[in-house]
């Protein structure tokens, strides 16, 4: 698989990881954000075969690329102990792709095969969802009690001025000592 050199350039800096591989599973590409969120370095990976990969990742990604779906989103693994989430993406590239002959003295024709693979880490992400939605969950627990709060002081609020009205107009004194309590 040929990729052009700015295009080549632009997958290695992307902030998703990227993974090429041709279509027998050889690793062409594997970018930055790849290395860093994997652990594993581009020289060691790229040439390989994608089987050749250690776990989670072999598993995570070979599951993925037997899906008919060109998205798969928020699939959850363990990483060093740590609950991980992320978002995969494909696109499978089989095209002819002839260059202009009029600009070349010959027509180049390159063919493009091959899958490119993302992995977008949404682990930070779903962090903050669940955070989030507990905060939300404990504002709804907060207006519930401000409503049992009030239907319950309403009626105390009906006693307790009926007890004064009994205690200023009767002037009974064990009558008055009931209002009082």
């Amino acid at each position: 698989m040929y990729i052009p050199r700015p295009i080549r350039q632009i997958l290695l800096d992307l902030p998703l990881g990227v993974c090429s591989l041709s279509f027998d599973n050889e690793v062409i590409m594997w970018n930055h954000a790849l290395e860093e969120f994997t652990g594993i370095k581009s020289a060691d990976v790229v040439g390989s075969q994608l089987t050749d990969l250690s776990e989670p990742w072999l598993s995570l990604i070979s599951n993925f690329l037997e899906k008919d779906s060109s998205h798969n989103y928020k699939n959850y693994f363990e990483l060093d102990g740590k609950k991980k989430a992320v978002t995969l993406h494909k696109a499978i590239i089989n095209e002819l792709d002839e260059k202009n002959s009029s600009k070349h003295d010959r027509a180049d024709v390159y063919f493009f095969e091959g899958t490119i693979v993302l992995l977008e880490d949404i682990t930070e992400t779903e962090i903050l969802e669940a955070s989030l939605t507990h905060s939300e969950r404990l504002a709804s627990i907060g207006r519930l009690a401000a409503g049992v709060a009030h239907e319950i002081g309403n009626p105390i609020t009906a006693i307790a001025c009926l007890a004064q009205t009994i205690r200023d107009e009767y002037k009974d004194k064990e009558l008055n000592n009931l209002a009082e309590q």
